[in-house]
């Protein structure tokens, strides 16, 4: 991976809310939310939040172009199904 190329997800991988590019004016809390259809679908609506440090499992990916890319996610801790913006998501150590 070249430097400052996106991380690219794949289905499985297990994934950490990390928030460190969000805007601060946008959401002053450290919260992402969590969308019902990708951003390609006609009014997608906010359906959950999910916290920083917060553990998912990524069910599914959409990859818009070579820089953008959307996860269906998983949260056992909030029981939430729904679609996130994988910039905002980091891997999980081993």
């Amino acid at each position: 991976m070249k430097p400052g190329q996106p991380v690219r997800f794949r289905k499985g991988n297990l994934a950490v809310v990390s928030l460190r590019d969000r805007p601060v004016q946008i959401m002053p809390d450290d919260l992402l939310a969590v969308w019902s259809e990708p951003p390609n679908v006609k009014a997608p609506r906010v359906i959950g939040h999910l916290n920083k440090n917060d553990v998912i499992l990524i069910t599914s990916v959409l990859n818009i172009d070579q820089h953008l890319q959307y996860s269906r996610i998983f949260s056992s801790l909030n029981g939430t199904i729904g679609w996130v913006n994988s910039k905002f998501l980091r891997k999980v150590q081993k």
